[in-house]
């Protein structure tokens, strides 16, 4: 680790799990603006993560002509679900505190496919300020963070880092489109939970295991719209 220049971790999959508060927001959602007897599951929740904040509530096959409203609803019912429904998956905190311990000259960028908004009310609920440097929120306003030819989110992150081109940037993830992505811009990739885990019982000379099964994490490999 003493080559390490930056760390980035995805959020979602790596330090939580949101998409129970976010699918029962949707579902109130749903309710507050009469249609109540609507089917809607996770997945249909899930995939709805993969697009444009903006196209989500413009979709009229959604909301017809409330889009409106319904934004303001959703967003409302899941800053209150959040605090109950929002959890770190187990050793996060502590792998963040050993790391800034052992490292405190190395960045860590937490990410994730959100609106800058939503990012800093997650993070900050969960996680101290001392132990993050930055939070980026790729869903302000670009449909472009899962362009692999282009991927604008992390190119943004690491400019933000400015480090040479040879510096040693590691990204923590925990499905192939994370792997993918790091790929595209060169920098290094490791399954986030493993990493964690690994570290930590290097570090503090014992095995460290989960306190829990991590939960479940529902996800589609996104494309671009």
């Amino acid at each position: 680790m003493n080559d390490l220049s930056g760390l980035i971790i995805n959020w979602d999959g790596v330090c939580v799990s949101s998409v129970e508060a976010r699918h029962l927001a949707y579902c109130e959602t749903f309710r507050q603006i009469g249609q109540g007897n609507r089917q809607w599951t996770k997945a249909d929740t899930v995939a709805q993560s993969g697009r444009n904040p903006d196209k989500i509530w413009r979709d009229k096959t959604l909301w017809h002509e409330n889009g409106a409203l319904a934004k303001q609803v959703f967003y409302a019912a899941y800053m209150r679900l959040l605090p109950e429904y929002l959890k770190l998956n187990d050793n996060v905190k502590t792998f963040l505190t050993v790391f800034k311990n052992r490292c405190p000259n190395v960045p860590i960028v937490i990410f994730g496919a959100k609106t800058e908004k939503v990012m800093y009310h997650e993070v900050n609920k969960l996680l101290p300020n001392e132990l993050v440097d930055k939070i980026y929120g790729s869903r302000s306003g670009s449909i472009n963070n899962k362009d692999m030819s282009n991927p604008t989110s992390i190119k943004s992150i690491l400019d933000s880092f400015n480090l040479p081109a040879n510096a040693h940037t590691l990204y923590l993830g925990y499905k192939k489109s994370d792997e993918a992505l790091a790929r595209s811009v060169g920098i290094a990739y490791q399954n986030g939970q493993s990493f964690m885990l690994d570290y930590l019982s290097n570090n503090l000379g014992k095995s460290i295991v989960k306190a829990d099964v991590m939960p479940f994490v529902y996800s589609f490999e996104h494309t671009k719209e």
